[in-house]
């Protein structure tokens, strides 16, 4: 089976993108309650603005797996309830492959609440692999921190989206991303179209959304 060019070749590309729907931030000016969360200010590092809430990058030695089974309850969350494309069958047969990516992926950021796993996000040879949050930590601001930090602190340049996960490709496209290649299926040839996309200082997008020169 053929997964892409990198040496993560653990999961097809469709396993591989972002699950948050970052661009419907809370918009409160402070930290107030907001249900049963607190609204997170983006006036601050991620630190500051919430001390519950902390990045921590995880080597492949430490990724034991008590860690690993933990993200992958929050990959299988995140998939439900964002590819929506996705039958049960298709997250069944994905899960061994997450759980191998989990482990081999080169780099690899956990977003950790207090001392509970809930989002990550995998990062090889300038490329985001894989970001999933749980559904209870959508739109807080997490995912854009993850991707902020790989601007400032990996050099990310690329990431890849499915076409039918609009939410992701808002948020990509809200931090700078534009799609220079359109795929109609996956690497394992099933019709589930991906969007290549490449960080963008500047350059309008066509009609179609697509980056000039997309083939």
């Amino acid at each position: 089976m053929e997964i892409g060019d990198t040496a993560c070749r653990h999961a097809p590309k469709w396993l591989k993108f972002a699950a948050e729907s970052e661009y419907t931030m809370c918009k409160k000016k402070e930290p107030l309650d907001c249900g049963t969360r607190r609204c997170l200010s983006t006036a601050h590092p991620l630190e500051e603005r919430e001390g519950k809430f902390r990045i921590e990058t995880v080597g492949k030695d430490k990724r034991n797996p008590d860690l690993t089974n933990r993200l992958l309850k929050v990959w299988e969350a995140s998939v439900r309830a964002s590819h929506h494309f996705l039958t049960e069958t298709d997250i069944e047969r994905l899960a061994p492959q997450a759980e191998n990516a989990l482990r081999e992926i080169e780099t690899l950021r956990v977003v950790k609440d207090n001392s509970l796993p809930v989002g990550f996000m995998g990062v090889q040879e300038r490329k985001i692999e894989m970001l999933f949050l749980h559904p209870d930590y959508f739109r807080k601001g997490l995912g854009k921190e993850l991707v902020q930090r790989a601007f400032e602190e990996l050099d990310v340049e690329f990431v890849d989206v499915n076409e039918q996960n609009p939410d992701a490709i808002r948020f990509y496209r809200r931090m700078g991303f534009n799609v220079f290649k359109r795929n109609e299926c996956d690497s394992e040839g099933n019709p589930f179209p991906i969007l290549e996309m490449k960080r963008q200082s500047t350059g309008p997008e066509n009609k179609a959304g697509l980056a000039p020169g997309t083939r």
